[in-house]
């Protein structure tokens, strides 16, 4: 997929070499910048509502101390600092883009370890708290409206990022954990499973029902185009949802990662969906928690973590960049 790389290049120059150094460093390994972090609010209409959104953005800075970053003001992370300089952008087109839909019940910096390590290899990261899905409404009811709202959400946070300078917001990666995976899903253009939806939205599975405008925009989908790969983690169900045939809808790569202690089902849709550039990766001994605050009893988070931000960037890098 030819993006950046060979845009406005007539030869292999000292400027060619430049542009594509950061693709030389190992995914593996950090890489050479410190993590920047802020925050941005952006607000958007739908269905006659205001709907304000706090994204959370991780980028690289040559800083080496500042004030450590905080999450939903809970989490202080030292590995991060606060409205700390950017560094310039890696690429001639700006920073390249991560997008990360966080799990049910929890806030933007859940699973900081990912963006921290996009961060450090040049990257700008995007989360949003999905407001109404957050750790302070837990024990709420799922909704219909907890199910179309991140995935506007995602895109707003790609749209918050194009008010900020050198920031290649035209195409970017979607990841997501858990329940972030299916709004992956839907974002990358799957079609919804309408007739199971209008089931839960009469049998009251969804306590507050469906409006008609509600059931319009499941119809309609929400696939955003800007989105050049899906990284959907731990999250391989919710067929009522999006149902395997509806999945095989989407026309970009798919990297789904999950754990063998998991109780989701990658090996379905490895199975079912068709036609779609699909890699799956079951990481031994990963529980669902690997994805986010690590804690597995077969795996160390070190290992865990390790694995999913070396084959996450990798394939980020091959679907955003010509190699």
């Amino acid at each position: 997929m030819m993006i950046w790389m060979f845009a406005c290049l007539d030869s292999v120059d000292e400027k060619l070499q430049t542009f594509t150094e950061h693709l030389t460093w190992e995914v593996s390994e950090p890489g050479p910048f410190q993590v920047g972090y802020t925050t941005k609010e952006i607000s958007y209409s739908l269905l006659g509502d205001e709907r304000t959104t706090l994204i959370n953005i991780w980028y690289p800075t040559e800083e080496t101390q500042g004030e450590a970053a905080e999450y939903f003001s809970i989490v202080e992370d030292e590995g991060a600092f606060f409205d700390a300089s950017w560094a310039a952008p890696v690429a001639e087109d700006g920073y390249p883009v991560l997008v990360f839909s966080h799990g049910s019940f929890l806030y933007g910096g859940s699973s900081a370890f990912l963006p921290k390590h996009f961060a450090s290899h040049g990257w700008v990261v995007a989360a949003p708290d999905h407001t109404g899905h957050l750790l302070s409404d837990y024990g709420g009811s799922v909704e219909a409206s907890t199910f179309y709202l991140r995935p506007y959400n995602n895109s707003a946070a790609l749209d918050a990022l194009m008010s900020l300078e050198n920031i290649h917001t035209d195409e970017a990666i979607l990841s997501g954990f858990s329940f972030g995976a299916t709004d992956n899903w839907m974002n990358a253009g799957a079609q919804m499973n309408m007739e199971s939806i209008t089931e839960m939205c009469t049998d009251g599975t969804l306590p507050s029902g469906c409006s008609e405008e509600e059931r319009s925009l499941f119809e309609e989908g929400f696939l955003d185009s800007r989105f050049q790969a899906i990284i959907p983690m731990a999250g391989a169900d919710r067929f009522a949802w999006i149902s395997t045939q509806g999945r095989s809808n989407v026309d970009i790569p798919v990297l789904m990662i999950s754990g063998t202690e998991d109780s989701d089902s990658p090996q379905t849709i490895v199975s079912e969906v068709q036609g779609v550039e699909l890699t799956s990766i079951e990481i031994e001994g990963g529980c669902h928690q690997l994805f986010s605050v690590g804690n597995c009893p077969q795996i160390s988070t070190e290992e865990g973590y390790s694995i999913v931000q070396t084959e996450s960037l990798r394939f980020a890098r091959e679907n955003l960049f010509a190699q």
